[in-house]
């Protein structure tokens, strides 16, 4: 059995600090969930989980170092962090309801969407234990006189001058640290503080000078916390315990009911495992002449994700998913849509636009989120795939295959592109095919990333690693913006280009089994840019070139591109009017 080496409630990992070695386990036995215990042991390879419940129960579990791994069968919880989320809950967290927060709050790491949210656990004290900074309080006049009664209010910064529920939301949003700074630069403001923390718990969550129990002035731990040398921690730690009470707010989601067999895998959704505790599959049929859409959402790491769908029709009305308070409702414009589209990142589904109807919940370029299109063919009926949280993906309900351009999750789409004719798989280059046909057939569709350049491109910049190990970002200047995939802090090389008679004319892609994708940027002035100053045919490598240009009546306006990891391995144009 594996699991990835992050806890699923703080994104931390294992490290120095001894608190993040005591593991608790959530994870299938059998034809049922079990809540597991362990010590890391950096000395082996496989860690032995005992069972919570039935204690002569052991389960090996290998720990997979790689940032790409999508655990399905085994997660990872900080000890402390668990304890906290149970105190958050006031109840007892059953063990399907910690199996099914972990696979909902796990991002997709399958497709390289470039999720990246991982805490340094190593700076943060442990959340569970108590802070008391009161060796720290300075015993200073200025001190005694921020805290004696009566004096004359001392000019303070300018936040003072906000109303005080401005002031109040404001406040909100400081960290820790910038919060002592605040309360300390003056009287009138370390007079907020006693009030901040009774409305604002999660700042300084179990932080105290006080030993006796009573209630404390908190403007002495302001002082105190003043010249306390670690408020990083302060900070890393309010991050931890802020998204431990947001997944403690879910837990009331995760109900019991038993899914049938079999389920989906978390790691390849269109297909199936033989347990019930994967993902959910349902197919909604819409009405006809459906006159109103309604979506509903949930709150998941400071972000909104769809997590229920329905349409009403006359007297009928039929909804799939969580019912939540936030939901969005807007007219149907036509009795028959041939479209969806989607906004999607690594944990699932963050809008979605019906037809003509307005994005719901964001529009992808403005959310940073990978942006979806799926077609009718024939059925009324759209497919679902969902976590015991939020949905994962949804399309129409298809029979025959989807085409290329369904199969893309695009960023950066710009939202004047149309539905055809602009992007086709005759204008992309794949190094490894193999690689994304096994991402069609698991997930039906890919991310890929793309720049464009309606008119007026004046720049590109290549960024490389040196010699032969691949692009790891591309930078075009378009007028006064500049667009960026990858990694763009190396030293490009680059081409300026004499806008607006001279444009980019052709692409030549390199590939070869044994090296990473090279390209080579041509200008209508026969001018070039290439990601390798060499190549490979003085090396004797097998390797073909395939040029890729514009028909008749076309011209290059974007470009987009999927990573493997770090490193660019497909290439492909996006297409406008000449």
């Amino acid at each position: 059995m594996e699991s990835s080496r992050q806890c699923m409630i703080c994104s931390g990992g294992i490290c120095r600090a001894s608190w993040t070695n005591d593991l608790n386990t959530a994870l299938l036995r059998g034809k049922c969930v079990d809540v597991g215990f362990f010590h890391f042991n950096k000395n082996t390879s496989l860690q032995q989980s005992r069972s919570v419940t039935m204690h002569s129960q052991r389960t090996q579990i290998r720990l997979n170092p790689s940032p790409h791994f999508t655990s399905a069968e085994a997660f990872l919880l900080h000890a402390s962090c668990y304890r906290l989320l149970r105190e958050f809950c006031g109840a007892a967290i059953l063990p399907h309801q910690a199996f099914k927060l972990c696979q909902a709050v796990q991002p997709d790491r399958e497709r390289n969407f470039g999720y990246d949210s991982k805490m340094n656990s190593s700076i943060c004290p442990d959340p569970c234990i108590y802070i008391r900074p009161r060796k720290c309080l300075p015993q200073s006049e200025e001190t005694e006189l921020l805290l004696r009664p009566g004096l004359v209010r001392c000019r303070g910064p300018s936040l003072l001058r906000l109303p005080s529920e401005i002031l109040a939301i404001v406040l909100d949003y400081l960290s820790p640290s910038d919060l002592v700074r605040f309360f300390r630069t003056s009287k009138e403001a370390l007079s907020h503080a006693n009030l901040f923390c009774r409305t604002n718990p999660f700042h300084f969550y179990r932080c105290s000078t006080n030993t006796t129990g009573t209630e404390e002035d908190k403007r002495i731990l302001m002082i105190a916390f003043s010249t306390w040398g670690r408020l990083c921690e302060l900070d890393r730690r309010w991050e931890i315990v802020q998204r431990i009470a947001g997944n403690a707010r879910l837990i009331p989601l995760l109900d019991g009911k038993s899914l049938p067999v079999p389920t989906f895998d978390p790691r390849a959704p269109l297909q199936t495992v033989s347990h019930r505790f994967g993902l959910c599959q349902d197919f909604l049929d819409i009405p006809d002449y459906a006159e109103v859409i309604e979506v509903s959402s949930i709150g998941l790491k400071g972000k909104r994700y769809v997590c229920g769908i329905g349409f009403v029709s006359g007297d009928s009305r039929v909804f799939c998913g969580n019912r939540t308070e936030h939901i969005s409702m807007v007219n149907v414009s036509s009795p028959t849509i041939d479209t969806i589209e989607l906004a999607v990142d690594a944990l699932g589904v963050r809008s979605i636009k019906y037809g003509n109807s307005p994005w719901l919940f964001g529009d992808p370029s403005l959310i940073c989120c990978w942006r979806g299109l799926s077609v009718r063919q024939n059925h009324q009926k759209i497919r679902i795939v969902r976590d015991a949280l939020k949905f994962r993906d949804l399309s129409w309900y298809q029979e025959a295959i989807a085409s290329f351009q369904e199969t893309l999750l695009m960023k950066n789409k710009p939202s004047f592109l149309p539905s055809h004719g602009l992007i086709a798989e005759e204008h992309y280059v794949q190094r490894r095919p193999e690689r994304e046909r096994g991402l069609v057939r698991r997930f039906g569709k890919f991310p890929v990333e793309a720049v464009w350049f309606e008119r007026g491109l004046q720049a590109i910049k290549i960024y490389s690693t040196s010699g032969l190990n691949g692009i790891t970002g591309i930078s075009v200047q378009v007028l006064s913006d500049t667009y960026r995939v990858g990694a763009c802090h190396l030293v490009p090389v680059s081409i300026t280009i004499n806008a607006p008679n001279e444009i980019l004319a052709e692409v030549d892609v390199r590939i070869s089994e044994l090296y990473p994708l090279a390209v080579t940027f041509r200008t209508n002035y026969n001018r070039e840019i290439s990601s390798e100053a060499n190549g490979l045919p003085g090396l004797g490598v097998d390797h073909s070139i395939k040029t890729l240009r514009p028909p008749p009546g076309y011209r290059i306006t974007g470009l987009y591109f999927r990573l493997e990891g770090l490193i660019f391995d497909s290439l492909g144009l996006i297409l406008g009017s000449a």
